[in-house]
Order: structure tokens, then sequence, then C-alpha cells
């Protein structure tokens, strides 16, 4: 069963679609299909504000890619970084939480979130897209984050 997910960001909703042309007929699409996924125009766009975790690595899971842009939400992240190597435990939970969720539901998710940062607070939206392996383990996750801000009162009027 295929769960319907509500989004709210017009750049997130051409992502989702993009990712169920390379599902077409599968629950997920599979690894090889990912770079193909990357390669689509409206994905290069958000690279910046994009995240890429592969599952299961060598020793852990580990960040393949961080957009430049995911300071705020993804602190101190970076490219190549593994699960394991955030320094917290209550960060480590809280950041890479919601990747393990999507390893073992393996359906694509978004989300909303608010956030602190200093004197800053900042709404934001997420969407969650597993790639499988041909046993349908979840390998590649890709995570693309909307920033601009969702004016949440006009959004649910």
């Amino acid at each position: 069963m295929i769960n319907w997910i509500d989004i709210l960001s017009p750049r997130l909703r051409h992502l989702h679609r993009d990712w169920i042309h390379f599902r077409a007929h599968n629950l997920m699409p599979a690894v090889g299909d990912y770079n193909g996924f990357a390669r689509a125009e409206a994905v290069e766009a958000a690279q910046r504000h994009s995240a890429t975790v592969i599952l299961p690595a060598e020793s852990g899971p580990l960040f393949k890619h961080v957009g430049d842009g995911l300071n705020g939400v993804l602190p101190s992240c970076r490219s190549g970084m593994h699960f394991s190597d955030l320094a917290s435990p209550v960060l480590r939970a809280a950041l890479t939480g919601p990747f393990h969720r999507i390893a073992s539901s393996r359906q694509p998710e978004a989300r909303r979130s608010h956030t602190r940062g200093g004197n800053e607070t900042s709404d934001y939206e997420m969407l969650l897209l597993p790639f499988c392996d041909s046993r349908l383990r979840v390998c590649i996750i890709h995570a693309v984050y909307d920033l601009a801000g969702i004016d949440w009162k006009r959004a649910f009027a």
C-alpha cells in the first residue's frame, strides 16, 4: 500500500512527480535510476537545499551530499560524514531519525518543521525520497528542503 502525502511546496510537488516517474509501477525507484533522477532539472536546481544519504554504507549510514544551504536545518552535517560522527546523541537522533524512518517504511515522506537558530526562527518543508535495491532495501534517500518559508495561515485557510 502506498501512503498519500501532503506537500505544500510547489517545488517539492514537482520533485515528487519526477520521483514517481522513475518509480513507474514499482513501490520505489531502483538505485540504478538515482543518477537519472539526480540529473533532472528540478533536482539539480534544488541541490543547494538537498541532502543525499547512502544506506547502508560500510561503516554505517553516510551523508553523501549535504547542500550548503542546509546549515540551519542540518547543523554540523557535511558531505562524507557518517551518522555516527555527529557528536551529540540528541542531535544525532533528531537529524537522522527521519532517514531511518524512511528506510523502514520504504515510502516517501513529506514533513513540515520549525527550527530556531539564535534570534531567527524558520518554517520549512522537506521531502524524503527512497531508492531501493532488487530486494526492496532502501539504499539511497534523497531529501530536499524548501526553506523559502511557508505561510501556514494561508496554506490551511
